[in-house]
């Protein structure tokens, strides 16, 4: 990431950081829609396969629960429209089951429906016989009626309730629908310790391609501040911060050159200062030089003149 960066205008590197952060924010929110999506597709195969489930084994329950009614309308009046009924209610009892066989979601289930369809089967056929031994022996019938064939319907609607109450359980707390909502908190949790720990990565390294070269440019300007001009910043990269420790290097260079430059005018021009001073003091010397013999001449001259103004009293 620090070789993409590099090279990159600070403004670029701050867009591919901000854009890192987005995606990793929109990868974030795209991971839990989906997983999302797939929780409710989860939960409505479930309604799909559960409810008729449920519904064919109480349609079930209902029926044979009216049989049972049936059964006992028969045998207090013996009138035969009451055990037609019987008879016709199993019809819509074995559509029921079938249906029940087919939406069952496993094969436990489906073995539950088989075990409810040989309990009612028993039941039925115990109630056939008891209403055939009505005719002969009332009392008979009514007593197995009482006794066997009612432990019979007994031990179905035992059955049919523990069918009911696990498929009821199961779509109140499917194994199979936590499982997707775990596994949905996961991915959303690690796509979002990802992307952060991914965007925190690209901070870090942006800040160090920023702040570091800021850093030295400032060191190097504080120096020049001080009067030291041997300062150069390091060009790590072409973006706006390399062009400008370029820069400042140019700019510390040119500043030495002209330090360096006045330096050796100064030298040059104090060696002049000395040579002219010593022409000043040799000239002074000379001038002393000269005004003493223009002494001397000056008392010759007065000598000479006296001893004109003698020969001319002569």
């Amino acid at each position: 990431m620090r070789r993409l960066l590099i090279d990159r205008t600070v403004k670029t590197k701050i867009f591919i950081v901000v854009a890192v952060m987005l995606l990793a924010g929109v990868a974030t929110g795209v991971t839990g829609l989906l997983k999302i999506g797939a929780l409710q597709d989860e939960h409505h195969r479930q309604l799909d396969r559960a409810v008729p489930f449920i519904s064919s084994l109480q349609q079930v329950a209902t029926t044979a629960k009216a049989a049972a009614v049936d059964e006992r309308g028969f045998l207090i009046s013996g009138d035969e429209k009451f055990s037609d009924e019987f008879v016709k209610r199993f019809a819509l009892i074995e559509e029921n089951l079938g249906a029940a066989r087919t939406t069952a979601a496993s094969p436990a289930q489906a073995a539950q429906v088989d075990e409810i369809a040989e309990g009612i089967g028993a039941w039925q056929e115990a109630v056939a016989a008891e209403f055939t031994g009505y005719a002969t022996d009332k009392e008979a019938a009514t007593r197995a009626a009482l006794g066997p064939n009612r432990d019979l319907r007994k031990a179905y609607e035992t059955e049919l309730d523990a069918a009911l109450k696990g498929a009821r359980e199961q779509l109140t707390a499917s194994t199979q629908f936590n499982e997707t909502v775990d596994s949905a908190r996961f991915l959303v949790v690690l796509v979002l310790v990802l992307g952060t720990v991914w965007s925190l990565l690209n901070a870090v390294v942006l800040t160090k391609a920023v702040v570091g070269p800021v850093r030295t440019v400032a060191g190097v300007l504080t120096r020049m501040a001080a009067g030291d001009l041997t300062g150069r910043a390091p060009v790590r990269s072409k973006d706006e911060l390399g062009q400008m420790a370029g820069a400042l290097n140019q700019a510390a260079e040119a500043m030495q050159t002209t330090v360096r430059t006045i330096d050796g005018s100064s030298t040059s021009l104090a060696g002049a200062a000395e040579e002219l001073t010593a022409t000043s003091t040799q000239i002074a010397s000379t001038a002393e030089e000269t005004s003493a013999q223009a002494g001397i001449v000056t008392a010759a001259a007065d000598e000479v003149s006296r001893n004109v103004d003698t020969v001319a009293s002569g």
